[in-house]
């Protein structure tokens, strides 16, 4: 994750949610299950998520994109944004990037074409997962 200065440079200065209502819905969806943020209340005080903090100071980072699921809003309350940096704690590891880069000045052993794409981010929905 980003610094907290280059993060706050780059926040938008509007305010992500409307009142603390809505925070404590997109909260409880995201941020009170992210490995990003520690459980304990007191080592969130000191290492937890700078986007919370930004988010606190009425900026919203880009980290914070509109939903593509329009169809969860409303259970979200009306704040429509997923987290990008979100990882479900129940996750595991973070998984090691694919294919792996190669080393500065060597010729890789095969195409890489077939192996490479764009890592998309997913929300955690545990109905679908549950279904």
């Amino acid at each position: 994750m980003r610094d907290f200065d280059a993060i706050y440079n780059d926040a938008a200065d509007e305010p992500a949610f409307s009142n603390s209502t809505e925070w404590e819905y997109w909260s409880e969806r995201w941020c009170d299950v992210c490995v990003n943020e520690p459980e304990d209340e007191n080592e969130a005080a000191v290492n937890g998520c700078p986007l919370i903090t930004i988010g606190f100071l009425g900026r919203t980072p880009k980290e914070w994109t509109p939903t593509a699921d329009p169809t969860r809003v409303p259970a979200l309350g009306s704040c429509s944004l997923d987290c990008a940096m979100f990882r479900h704690r129940d996750d595991g590891p973070d998984p090691e990037p694919q294919p792996i880069p190669d080393p500065p000045g060597m010729d890789p052993l095969f195409p890489r074409e077939p192996y490479e794409g764009v890592r998309m981010f997913r929300p955690y929905i545990p109905e679908a997962v549950n279904a």
